[in-house]
This record gives C-alpha cells, sequence and structure tokens, in this order.
C-alpha cells in the first residue's frame, strides 16, 4: 500500500502487535489507531514514515520502549502514545522533531520520568502532556521559557511551591496540575496567564486566596475562563464578593472549589451575573450566610452543590431542576428541594 496516505482504524477491538511492514509505507501522512487492543512493541521500522504528520496509536496495550527510529520521522506534528505500558526513558531523539507541536504520553506510569527531560525544551511545542508518567520533585525551571498552550503534568508526585515565573508562560491556555503534592500560595504572577482558558489545580495542598487565579488579566477576546477546578486543596480568604464582575470570569461555564474546609466565607451576590455558569460545586467549604437569589436562576445552572457548609435561611425559588442533595448537610437550610421551612 505504498500509495496510502490516510490509515484510520480507531475505536475498534483490533489486537495483535504493530507488524515491522508498517515502515513500508512511505507516503503515510496521518495515522490512527487511537482506542483499540494493540500490544506488544513499537517496531522500530516507524522511523521510515518520513512524511507522517499525524501518529495516534493512545489507548492500547502497548508496551517496551519508544523506539529511538522515531526521532526519524522529521514531518511529524502530533505524537500521541497516552494511555500505554510503556517502558522509559523518553528517547533523546525525539528533540529531532523540529516541526512537532503535540507530544502526548500521559498515563505511561512506566515511563518513570522523575522530571520532564530537559532537551523537550529544544522543541516549539504546543502541547505536553505527561500526566502520571512518574514526575517528582519540583516544577522544572525551563518550562517558563517555552510557548507551550496546554501543559498537563497531573496525577504524579510533584511537591514544592507553584513558582512565580509560572507568569512567564504567558501562551498558557490550558494548566493542569491536578493530583500532585504542590503546596504554596499562589503567586501574583499567575494573573498575567493573559490567554489561560481553563486550570485544573484539584487535590494538591494549595493555600491563601483564590483571587490570583480569578482576577487574572485577558488578552481580548482571548483568556475568558471555561473551567476553574480549585477543589480539594487548603485556600483560605472565601470566595471573592467581585468574582462576577471580573473580566476573566464573564464566560465560565464550571466552577469548583469545594472541599477546601478552610476556604469559608460566603456565596458571592455577584456570581448571579455569570450568566454561563451550568457547573457550581462548594460543598464542604464552611461557607455561612444565606443563598444569594441570582445565583440560582443562571439559566444554564444544572448542578448546585453547597452541601456540608453551615448556610442558613429558605432556599431562593428557581426554575432549574436542582438534586437535594447539593444542599444536605446544612442544618439551617429549608425550602425546596429540601423539606419547607417552619415558621
Amino acid at each position: 500500500m505504498a500509495s496510502l496516505q490516510f490509515f484510520r482504524l480507531s475505536d475498534n477491538e483490533l489486537s495483535g502487535s504493530l507488524p515491522d511492514s508498517i515502515g513500508s509505507m512511505r507516503s503515510l501522512q496521518r495515522f490512527y489507531l487511537s482506542n483499540n487492543r494493540i500490544s506488544g512493541e513499537i517496531p522500530s521500522s516507524i522511523g521510515q514514515l518520513v512524511n507522517a504528520t499525524d501518529l495516534y496509536l493512545d489507548n492500547n496495550r502497548l508496551s517496551g520502549k519508544i523506539p529511538t527510529a522515531i526521532g526519524r520521522m522529521s514531518s511529524l506534528q502530533t505524537l500521541d502514545l497516552s494511555s500505554n505500558h510503556l517502558d522509559g526513558p523518553i528517547p533523546v531523539q525525539i528533540s529531532q522533531l523540529t516541526n512537532l507541536q503535540d507530544l502526548h504520553l500521559s498515563f505511561n506510569p512506566a515511563l518513570n520520568l522523575r522530571s520532564p527531560p530537559r532537551f523537550l525544551g529544544k522543541i516549539n511545542l504546543f502541547q505536553l502532556g505527561l500526566a502520571d508518567t512518574g514526575l517528582v520533585g519540583v516544577l522544572p525551571r525551563w518550562l517558563a521559557s517555552t510557548s507551550i498552550s496546554t501543559l498537563d503534568l497531573s496525577s504524579n508526585k510533584l511537591v514544592g511551591k507553584l513558582p512565580t515565573w509560572i507568569g512567564n508562560m504567558t501562551n498558557l491556555s490550558n494548566l493542569n496540575l491536578s493530583n500532585n503534592a504542590l503546596e504554596s500560595a499562589i503567586p501574583e504572577e499567575f494573573m498575567n496567564l493573559t490567554q489561560l482558558l481553563a486550570v485544573d489545580l484539584h487535590s494538591n495542598k494549595f493555600t491563601g486566596p483564590i483571587r490570583p487565579v480569578l482576577a487574572k488579566k485577558t488578552s481580548d477576546p482571548l483568556g475568558h475562563y471555561d473551567s476553574i477546578d480549585l477543589s480539594r486543596n487548603m485556600f483560605t480568604g472565601g470566595i471573592d464578593g467581585d468574582m462576577g464582575g471580573l473580566p476573566a470570569m464573564d464566560s465560565l461555564t464550571a466552577f469548583d472549589v469545594s472541599y477546601n474546609p478552610l476556604l469559608g466565607g460566603k456565596i458571592p451576590k455577584s456570581m448571579g451575573n455569570l450568566q454561563n455558569l451550568a457547573v457550581v460545586r462548594m460543598a464542604g467549604d464552611g461557607l455561612t450566610g444565606t443563598i444569594p437569589a441570582g445565583v440560582l436562576n443562571i439559566p444554564s445552572l444544572a448542578v448546585f452543590d453547597v452541601s456540608y457548609n453551615r448556610l442558613r435561611g429558605m432556599i431562593p425559588a428557581h426554575n432549574a431542576s436542582l438534586s437535594d442533595g447539593g444542599f444536605k448537610g446544612n442544618p439551617g437550610l429549608c425550602g425546596a428541594p429540601l423539606p419547607p421551612c417552619k415558621r
């Protein structure tokens, strides 16, 4: 099949290994074999696919090392080997792929990387995924000088502070550092991430106020949040009362600060201004006071969870179909969907 340029057999139940003869498909440009049951090692003959721009082998059962020959795939722009059983290390020959934009190696715990290889900083990457790849220690400083837009280092064992140089990564649009052991306040420099659309910092040990996240600057029309997940940390200082008027928040659809037991404060009335909100999770945050009426009248609201706080008073009338589970654990609350208030 020497003339074949496009090959896609994704989302099937194919098994067995990749044959060496794959290297004979010299005209191949895009190769999609995601979501199958392919096992064995990636053959070194794959390096002969010098015209290939996209290689997707994610969500299979591939094992062994990433072949050094992959560095000969000089046209490669996207390489996705995530969710397999690959061993480390990442071959340094990947740094020869000067056209590479997206590198996804997440959910290969046997890679056991320890630290993101410095040579990745030599490639002008747009997306870098290294979730659950055995990373430990602090965030490497070389990331500050990259132009990465999507960075996923979640589900590792990263420790230390969120460094001030994070503010130099001004091309970031998606940042996921969740499920690590990072412990610090969010630095003021975070507000320099003017293109950031989605941030996920859940399940760390972050402290201090959440305002540096909420009040970041924008680069119109870019940098208006779609989702924020700060849950399961140790933030303090409450939710800023003016959150509904902050420029970066006006397009927000999902907001999760649940299980920050020291957060405290009240539910901001201005949250009702965020008319795109569909999911709001603020359970277990030590919130007090009442639920502002406007918040439950957001047209797109589908999930509202303020369970296990210290809220009181009548739940405002609303048209949204909200679960009573989202209000439980607040002995002072009453009214639909909880039992009616007693005089």
